[in-house]
């Protein structure tokens, strides 16, 4: 899977690590993307750190790199990404602030590049920004699309208030991060910062994932036409299959299976163009498509055995029912019932 990670993605992250050195922060490996507490996948950097906060424990400042997978993604976002961040006690929020500004001048953007989405008439936040030259903050009343100042984790009891980093383009705004004040059901309180690495690669290109040169160039090959879909569940697809899924009815394979139905539904002709992609990535996709095809074929059964079923029943109405549709089309359901 080293195609996930390109040349600049290990530059930026070299980038973050060395600044989280300076203020000695422990640098500690990339959680299992793979996981059942409370999440199927990674989907932060924040993820893994959760339980221990739950529990209320005190967090010593960590910083990491971690792949992240998310099912549902706007249009334009990928489902695979990587994430740097640092999770740490509230005591820490100065000199996270702190790592943040020192992060962003390495990679060649100076304070007054920065905008900061906060809280409105949050004096915590207000305080800490305009301590600080050059950077503006820009108060919301409640969350707006990309730029949230609420954050609620689904059924746990952990809330948070956040800010949003972005960088300021001529005609656009791109967000690359965010940073959260957390707290626990016993009011203890986290810090949780995060920047999205291919956010911060796509700035140069007016903040447009696809438009980053390594997927440029693979859209040429692909075809414009709903090709970045096509990019971005393959490498999903790709990477849960490379982590030792197989493709099934539930959780986290039925995730997997999902992604190859997609990509079957948006390149049924996947045989001609994965040797392609496979070429120009220095990829293996013998496994993907190994899995395509069965789910190809298994695809082809379903419509078929759907379209006896459909008219058996439209002619013997009396005989509909689940067992006698297993028994006989090995369907668990059809669309239409009878």
């Amino acid at each position: 899977m080293s195609y996930l990670k390109s040349s600049d993605i290990l530059q930026i992250e070299r980038i973050f690590k060395k600044e989280c050195q300076k203020f000695q922060y422990n640098w500690q490996g990339e959680y299992d993307l793979i996981c059942n507490d409370g999440v199927l996948f990674r989907n932060s950097t924040i993820s893994g750190f959760l339980p221990d906060i739950i529990k209320n424990r005190t967090l010593i400042p960590t910083a990491l790199s971690q792949t992240c997978l998310r099912e549902r993604v706007a249009p334009d976002y990928l489902h695979v990404f990587n994430m740097l961040g640092v999770v740490a006690m509230e005591s820490e929020l100065f000199n996270i602030l702190l790592l943040t500004l020192n992060f962003f001048r390495s990679l060649g953007y100076t304070s007054d590049r920065l905008i900061i989405y906060g809280p409105a008439g949050n004096s915590l936040w207000m305080d800490l920004i305009n301590s600080q030259a050059n950077l503006r903050y820009i108060e919301l009343l409640h969350n707006k699309q990309k730029y949230w100042v609420e954050w609620n984790f689904k059924n746990i009891s952990i809330k948070g208030v956040r800010i949003t980093i972005a960088l300021d383009q001529v005609n656009r705004v791109v967000p690359v991060g965010n940073i959260i004040i957390l707290s626990n059901a016993q009011s203890r309180k986290y810090i949780d910062a995060g920047f999205g690495i291919e956010c911060i690669e796509a700035y140069p290109y007016g903040g447009v994932i696809e438009q980053i040169p390594r997927f440029s160039q693979l859209l040429s090959l692909v075809g414009a036409k709903q090709g970045f879909d096509f990019l971005r569940q393959l490498f999903a697809a790709d990477l849960l299959i490379t982590r030792g899924l197989l493709p099934g009815a539930k959780g986290h394979r039925h995730v997997l299976r999902c992604f190859l139905r997609k990509l079957i539904k948006n390149r049924p002709n996947f045989s001609v163009i994965l040797p392609k992609m496979e070429k120009v990535l220095a990829a293996d996709f013998s496994k993907l498509h190994k899995y395509l095809t069965e789910e190809a074929f298994a695809l082809r059964t379903n419509k078929k055995s759907t379209s006896l079923a459909f008219k058996f029943y439209t002619r013997n109405p009396q005989m509909y029912n689940d067992a006698h549709l297993w028994s006989t089309f090995g369907l668990k359901n059809l669309n239409e019932k009878f």
